[in-house]
């Protein structure tokens, strides 16, 4: 499982805020529900955060229209 940083890289987004981002934008339907949750105790970082298994991602990132 991986977090938006890592998803960020798969499927090419410049950074984990620009994958949430799309995300968030409905710009990834496919990855709108998680594979998981991981939680954080303590002031540090997000509470929680969306996790999703790679190769859900790099089936999707196969599937995506390349950029010339």
């Amino acid at each position: 499982m991986v977090g938006a940083a890592e998803a960020a890289q798969i499927l090419d987004y410049s950074n984990a805020d620009s994958f949430i981002s799309a995300l968030g934008h409905g710009l990834l339907p496919d990855l709108e529900q998680p594979d998981g949750v991981a939680y954080h105790c303590g002031s540090a970082g997000r509470p929680h955060q969306q996790r999703w298994r790679r190769s859900r991602l790099e089936e999707l990132a196969a599937r995506r229209p390349s950029t010339p």
